[in-house]
């Protein structure tokens, strides 16, 4: 039990960046509390030069709106199980049959 707890905190707080030409997988205190969303209006990622972390605004937001990320194109089936929730009318949703073969 300790370990799926600890491999899910770090599995739902990591983000996937190139630091000096190497991928990386980094946790990010505070760029991970941000909630979902498709249509995020920000874009992320490892400053060479500020040799750090940067999280940009590539659109308007609105007075006293969120700032939201995306958490990748995926189905419910994965949002679910990893980070708890799910999202309506999501594109992404699949379905996996398994059909005996004759």
């Amino acid at each position: 039990e300790d370990f799926k707890w600890a491999r899910f905190t770090v599995l739902t707080r990591t983000f996937g960046c190139t630091e000096h030409g190497a991928a990386e997988t980094m946790m990010v205190p505070l760029a991970d509390m941000a909630n979902h969303d498709f249509t995020r209006p920000t874009r992320w990622d490892y400053n060479d030069k500020k040799t750090g972390f940067t999280v940009r605004v590539v659109r308007n937001v609105g007075k006293g709106k969120m700032l939201t990320d995306t958490y990748g194109n995926k189905g419910n089936d994965s949002f679910l199980p990893v980070y708890g929730f799910c999202v309506e009318h999501n594109n992404w949703n699949q379905a996996r049959l398994a059909l005996p073969l004759k």
